[in-house]
């Protein structure tokens, strides 16, 4: 148990190493003005609310480079517009990858499914207003998706072979609160507030 999480934490590190950076500059941790009146007040800036569950990894928390319609088939239709689609990001919108990092049962703790209000933890970015659950690339929306007709070798009670056909299950429980069961990979398009931009939340 104890060398299960372990080898979790260790593969982290090794494959993340803290990147050093050096410049001239004030010794002080990263920081964000605010208050008003020209007065400022400085306080270390983190982009979540607070630290992740032991057995959860955050693998993406990105700023898309790309203006890209949530609905795939309307931007498919609008390829060929004679006005294409603006290739600048969309600051007022992230995307988020969570990864579950146990297996099932590996650990009697850690192993268990994992829930988390994306709106509280995306706070300190800005007033979320929607979450949605994306492929894994970020193209589809989950709830547009189904899953590949595979003929199997399951047999039913009349020994014919069957197959599955059934809509792709979202993790979302309610507008900003998702479940990740173990070893699963899921990603968020998380959409803020219009006066909200992403970038506001390091700048002075």
């Amino acid at each position: 148990t104890q060398g299960s999480l372990l080898q979790h934490r260790a593969q982290l590190e090794l494959e993340n190493p803290p990147v050093v950076f050096i410049s001239q500059g004030a010794k002080r941790p990263p920081t964000r003005c605010v208050g008003g009146s020209g007065q400022e007040v400085r306080r270390p800036v983190s982009a979540l609310s607070e630290g992740l569950p032991h057995n959860l990894h955050l693998l993406t928390l990105k700023i898309p480079g790309w203006k890209y319609h949530s609905d795939h088939t309307v931007h498919i239709e609008h390829l060929d517009d004679d006005e294409p689609v603006s290739p600048g990001p969309d600051l007022g919108r992230v995307l988020i990858r969570l990864f579950h990092m146990y297996e099932k049962d590996e650990h009697p703790e850690l192993s268990q499914p994992v829930t988390m209000d994306l709106k509280k933890l995306m706070s300190p970015l800005g007033e979320v207003m929607n979450v949605e659950e994306r492929s894994l690339t970020g193209v589809w929306a989950v709830k547009d998706m189904k899953r590949w007709d595979w003929m199997t070798q399951d047999m039913d009670d009349d020994g014919d072979a069957s197959s599955a056909d059934e809509d792709v299950k979202e993790t979302m429980e309610n507008d900003y609160t998702v479940t990740l069961q173990p070893k699963d990979i899921r990603t968020y398009f998380v959409t803020f507030a219009p006066n909200d931009h992403v970038t506001n939340s390091f700048n002075c």
